[in-house]
């Protein structure tokens, strides 16, 4: 049985004075502050339950999801204490997501294991911010295809916000997707009525665990027969 764990992240110091850098003025001490909260949040987080997460396959007339905004790198995953069923990605950002209805791309993440018989069995998201905001934010992992990039569909991971968990555990098993899939997080607020968002919430952290079922040759080919 595959064993469901708090992820295990730690921000270092270079990436927290990436971001200082990039803030001007006098609120560097504040932020500086801010972002060691969010640290801390991040390796003490607020587990919920696993969940089902929804998956979406691409549509006839939508083979590419609309491209978002603040495209990143990818980030590899990396084994957690030397358990290769546990896979382990941090990144620290500043997203800022003012715009309603729109996707701000987070960091993505991949397990460069192309030749593994593994699939998902369960994903850890943790996200940190710097603003509370009184918007639920929405959070959608797409899938592409670690070997040829292709897009292969799309994970609904719920909400945070205020007084909401901001670590979520899905069970995604049920979806078949290899360990080697590509995943990009990103955020966006459903509504409207204003220019711009008032008092956005900025994500200064996201990071990702993935938990790793793994099937004899025999058993892979089947699944690979059965998938749409």
């Amino acid at each position: 049985m595959a064993r469901t764990t708090t992820p295990k992240i730690s921000a270092s110091i270079t990436h927290c004075d990436e971001i200082l850098n990039r803030i001007q003025g006098d609120d560097k001490n504040i932020v500086r502050g801010r972002l060691a909260a969010d640290e801390w949040q991040t390796r003490v987080p607020d587990v919920e339950p696993k969940i089902r997460a929804s998956f979406f396959p691409p549509q006839m007339n939508e083979l590419e999801p609309t491209p978002a905004k603040n495209k990143h790198s990818a980030v590899p995953l990396i084994a957690v204490d030397d358990d290769s069923t546990e896979l382990n990605g941090f990144e620290t950002c500043l997203v800022c997501v003012n715009e309603w209805n729109i996707d701000f791309a987070a960091p993505c993440f991949v397990a460069q294991r192309h030749d593994s018989q593994g699939i998902i069995d369960t994903l850890s998201l943790s996200v940190t911010t710097m603003e509370v905001t009184t918007y639920p934010v929405k959070a959608t992992a797409y899938l592409y295809n670690g070997s040829s990039g292709a897009f292969v569909g799309s994970l609904d991971l719920r909400y945070f916000g205020m007084r909401m968990p901001r670590t979520l555990v899905f069970d995604v098993a049920e979806h078949r997707l290899p360990i080697s899939t590509l995943i990009e997080v990103r955020f966006g607020i459903d509504g409207g009525g204003t220019p711009r968002i008032p008092r956005p919430p900025t994500i200064t952290s996201v990071a990702l665990l993935l938990v790793e079922r793994k099937f004899h040759a025999q058993q892979s080919v089947r699944i690979t027969v059965a998938t749409p």
